[in-house]
């Protein structure tokens, strides 16, 4: 009997979707369940215990099909499920997770992480790398370029990549600050047995020393390029230093370095404060 009535299925079938519909003429059809009558007709016509549009071969027509498509939700959006907004979640936010907020991760915080924090990481302290302290490596800096005619300045939050290493076969360690997109990079190289304190930093190579390479294309050209700490004048304050692996420097400066190499007259004022961590 299925195979007879699926044979008319999809008579009816391509009827309905080329001419409008399979019309009732196949009313007089004894055993089966496949004209728009005997769908409607709430009686279980060939006693396969489903009932019009429950049983399959109703399936095809369309009031069977706008039946089949309603939303079975009970609120008033477009999902399928019982809140009041339109994702496919359970809470009352416009994301698809299970918690109240509106970030797409599972924890109560609108950072896209899942720990409760407000960070990007996963850690539950309040910086932005991966580990349980709060000693991620930053700089606020702040740096003035000018020459005789003209003057631009900026300031920078960021880290677009920072890190302190210790130079091989040297006494010196070095700390480099890429900030403001990637095109501007600050170093400090540092003495390995500086101690707190301020320090003068003169135009020379043989105490500790501020370089600057600068590439930002909303600078004017004449400002781009390479600063060398043979021309600083300024000074160096550690605040709190551990020259060791694991261990850490921060403090700030204020420093003028002379000349870059695209024009020997402009100057780079550079105030910034840091903190750098040495790796395990």
């Amino acid at each position: 009997m299925k195979r007879t009535s699926a044979l008319v299925i999809f008579s009816c079938l391509f009827v309905m979707f080329t001419a409008g519909g399979c019309g009732d003429n196949a009313s007089d059809i004894d055993g089966l369940e496949v004209t728009a009558a005997q769908c409607q007709d709430s009686v279980d016509n060939d006693g396969d215990g489903d009932t019009d549009c429950d049983d399959a071969d109703c399936q095809g027509f369309v009031f069977c099909l706008d039946k089949k498509d309603a939303s079975p939700d009970s609120d008033s959006g477009p999902d399928t499920d019982t809140d009041s907004d339109t994702d496919t979640d359970s809470d009352s936010d416009m994301d698809t997770d299970s918690d109240s907020d509106t970030d797409t991760d599972t924890d109560s915080d609108t950072d896209t992480d899942t720990d409760t924090d407000t960070d990007s990481d996963t850690d539950a302290d309040a910086d932005t790398d991966a580990d349980a302290d709060s000693d991620t490596q930053w700089s606020d800096t702040q740096i003035t370029y000018s020459d005789e005619d003209d003057s631009q300045a900026v300031h920078l939050t960021n880290c677009y990549f920072c890190d302190a290493t210790f130079v091989p076969q040297s006494d010196v360690s070095l700390l480099r600050f890429q900030q403001g997109g990637g095109y501007t990079i600050y170093s400090i190289y540092l003495l390995n047995d500086i101690e707190t304190g301020t320090h003068t930093l003169e135009p020379n190579y043989d105490e500790s020393y501020v370089g600057l390479s600068e590439s930002d294309p909303g600078l004017l050209a004449k400002f781009r390029g390479t600063y060398y700490g043979d021309t600083q004048n300024g000074s160096l304050t550690i605040t709190s230093v551990e020259m060791s692996h694991g261990g850490h420097v921060q403090g700030n400066f204020d420093v003028t370095l002379k000349g870059g190499n695209n024009d020997p007259l402009s100057d780079a004022h550079i105030v910034a404060e840091f903190y750098a961590k040495f790796p395990d």
